[in-house]
């Protein structure tokens, strides 16, 4: 509305949740070397939770929301949580 534009500048490292930030400007400049991703594209997770249950290992994932830590290596990995992490 004001007639700013947004420029971005990339010195090393813009992946995730940096590069999520990033797409919103005009123009992104990166260094030579700069690695400058999309998110999500792929995950491998281990999970060791039937290990740690088969062994009475007993282990509590605490996060500050529902979808926080949909999939982890020491919980149960639900439908709902994997439907979520695959998600768009």
């Amino acid at each position: 509305k004001a007639g700013l534009k947004l420029v971005v500048c990339v010195d090393s490292i813009a992946a995730s949740g940096g590069y999520l930030m990033g797409v919103t400007a005009d123009k992104i400049y990166a260094a030579p070397f700069a690695l400058v991703g999309s998110i999500g594209v792929i995950s491998i997770v281990p999970n060791v939770h039937e290990l740690l249950k088969k062994h009475d290992v007993n282990t509590h994932v605490v996060t500050a929301g529902k979808y926080k830590s949909t999939v982890n290596v020491v919980g149960p990995v639900t439908d709902e949580g994997l439907k979520k992490f695959q998600q768009e």
